[in-house]
């Protein structure tokens, strides 16, 4: 998008950072000024949600301020005032569960918003003003937690980070292998209670009823048919409507697979209930 020329000194370099101390130190010569750039930052958040397909741009200037989040803009190199990119960072309070099903506290750099025009995707842009923020920040990619990444964003991480898999967050936050390594180097504490989960509500057939409730005890691999899921590292993230589907699976073919029988999905079924 291109701006007015009176707000192009805003933007010295190819990439600009707005910062904290942007907010708070600028002095405006007029109201006027401050509104044009208000709108050209604006203009970007609007065009980065149309993108993703959200109904409301996730970048405005007024957030920007409200939050204290750090903004990168990116300039198109051939024209001094045409705007191409914008990349937003910032940090956050989550709770973030990793493999071992052990739920942290933690306050990582988040990547909160990340959009290049369409004219200039696939060219390095991106890549450009991603490595300007990994440098300035000094954090490497596996170290942010990302805020709803759309399914470029995903493709972006993979082709030049070889970041992969992903792993979903209830949050909508998405992390990578290598991200608790920091965060535990760095001394964070894990909290193996916080956020428990309520007890699940099992369906389960009339026969295995009774037997149900008298078995007790915890398991440490719950197969169901042909699925083996370590419980304690997987279950409390897989959501309710996977489970009952794969263990309408286990009772669908219980007859021809004999990997798992009625007394021994009951006792399973109890020791998943007693971890959530």
């Amino acid at each position: 998008m291109e701006i007015c020329r009176d707000i192009v000194g805003f933007f010295p370099d190819e990439i600009t950072k707005f910062s904290d101390d942007f907010y708070r130190n600028s002095r405006f010569r007029s109201h006027l000024l401050e509104k044009r750039l208000a709108e050209a930052i604006d203009a970007l958040g609007h065009a980065s949600g149309v993108a993703q397909g959200i109904p409301s741009a996730i970048t405005t200037y007024s957030k920007l301020k409200a939050c204290q989040h750090t903004l990168y803009v990116l300039k198109d190199a051939e024209s001094n005032n045409k705007l191409i990119g914008i990349l937003k960072v910032g940090r956050k309070k989550l709770f973030i569960m990793d493999l071992m099903a052990v739920q942290h506290e933690v306050e990582p750099l988040c990547l909160l918003d990340f959009y290049v025009h369409e004219s200039k995707q696939r060219s390095g842009c991106g890549k450009q003003l991603f490595e300007a923020m990994l440098k300035s920040e000094g954090v490497k990619p596996h170290q942010l937690a990302i805020d709803r990444p759309s399914s470029k964003c995903l493709s972006f991480l993979r082709k030049h980070y070889n970041l992969h898999p992903c792993r979903w967050q209830a949050n909508s936050f998405v992390i990578y292998d290598g991200f608790f390594g920091s965060i535990q180097a760095a001394g964070k504490k894990q909290d193996r209670h916080v956020g428990r989960s309520t007890p699940m509500d099992f369906q389960l057939p009339t026969s295995c009823a009774q037997q149900y409730h008298s078995h007790t005890g915890n398991v440490e691999l719950l197969v169901i048919g042909n699925y083996k899921v370590n419980a304690y590292a997987h279950m409390r993230i897989l959501s309710l409507a996977v489970l009952r589907m794969l263990l309408a699976l286990e009772l669908n073919t219980s007859l021809m697979d004999h990997t798992l029988n009625s007394s021994n999905l009951v006792r399973i079924l109890t020791g998943v209930r007693s971890m959530f």
